[in-house]
């Protein structure tokens, strides 16, 4: 076991051995290294000395008050020369009253001598009276001849009293031919229907009758009221009209109905409300033969009393 331990520190003894050795080599080398600057330095004076000729040739300026005394001009750029000789062709304007003694007209523009004649052919025109004496139609345009021509065969009608002597009728109209036939077959059949038909002169009038049961009735509050009957059956449609003095309630009207004289009279689904104090109720078609009128005052107040009125009117 100890012999092992050593062979491990041996091991570990030169390995730490070797890597002094290098690092010794490493700082002789380091050594050995000089950085030579004095062709940078050379280069550095060269360039300080190039500055200092450009410099001498730019003057200071820090303010917008800057005179170019000289510049090249660019290629093509108008001179000094050029310009002068362009201002002697042209005579200073600095208002709007300026006239041109002439021009060239562009190509193709009317000339005065071509104005002048066209001017020749037109005459002076300053009032609405106008005289055209001659002027061509349009092509199609109808002529004083053809105008003529059709005047001729138009009679001259100047009122409604127009007698048309002939016209053609319209394609698949009825001719007198026609007429005469359909003329004959509505005689003969009138010949045929000869007292079978009859027409009524006039329908008979419907018979009205009205009577009130209900007059002036006073009624108390919760009170009820019952009319005597009335025999209906010759009637088929009914009508309740009433009015009350209290118009503030509504007041319940029922029409009662019964099949025999004297009998038991039944509520029906014809009833009703006074609203502000006027009633109306109509039955169409009944199958009654006795009715009776009934009014309830629906006022709270049993001690108040109003009056009421109900009219019956029946038609067949």
């Amino acid at each position: 076991m100890a012999s092992k331990y050593g062979a491990v520190h041996d091991i570990i003894n030169q390995h730490h051995v070797q890597t002094k050795a290098k690092l010794d080599l490493l700082l002789a080398k380091n050594a050995e290294i000089d950085l030579n600057t004095d062709e940078l330095e050379a280069k550095h004076d060269a360039g300080n000395a190039s500055l200092a000729s450009v410099d001498g040739k730019i003057v200071s300026c820090d303010t917008g008050s800057v005179v170019v005394s000289s510049s090249a001009l660019p290629s093509g750029a108008a001179t000094e020369s050029s310009l002068a000789a362009q201002s002697a062709k042209i005579v200073s304007c600095d208002t709007g009253a300026v006239v041109v003694s002439s021009s060239v007209l562009p190509v193709g523009a009317a000339s005065e001598s071509s104005l002048a004649s066209v001017d020749g052919k037109i005459v002076s025109c300053d009032t609405g009276a106008v005289v055209v004496s001659s002027s061509a139609l349009p092509a199609g345009a109808a002529s004083e001849a053809s105008l003529a021509a059709q005047s001729a065969k138009i009679v001259s009608c100047d009122t409604g009293a127009c007698v048309v002597s002939s016209s053609v009728l319209p394609v698949g109209a009825a001719d007198a031919a026609k007429q005469d036939e359909i003329k004959a077959l509505i005689t003969a059949t009138n010949t045929a229907l000869g007292g079978t038909l009859s027409v009524s002169s006039s329908a008979a009038s419907a018979a009205k009758s009205d009577s009130t049961p209900v007059s002036s009735e006073a009624i108390l509050g919760q009170a009820l009221y019952v009319s005597s009957e009335i025999d209906v059956s010759a009637s088929r449609h009914l009508a309740l009209i009433g009015s009350s003095t209290d118009v503030w309630n509504s007041h319940e009207v029922d029409l009662l109905v019964s099949p025999t004289s004297g009998g038991t009279f039944y509520k029906t689904s014809h009833s009703g409300y006074f609203m502000d104090g006027e009633f109306h109720l109509h039955v169409q078609n009944h199958p009654y033969k006795y009715v009776k009128i009934q009014v309830k005052n629906s006022d709270a107040a049993a001690g108040m009393s109003a009056n009421f009125t109900v009219h019956l009117l029946s038609s067949d």
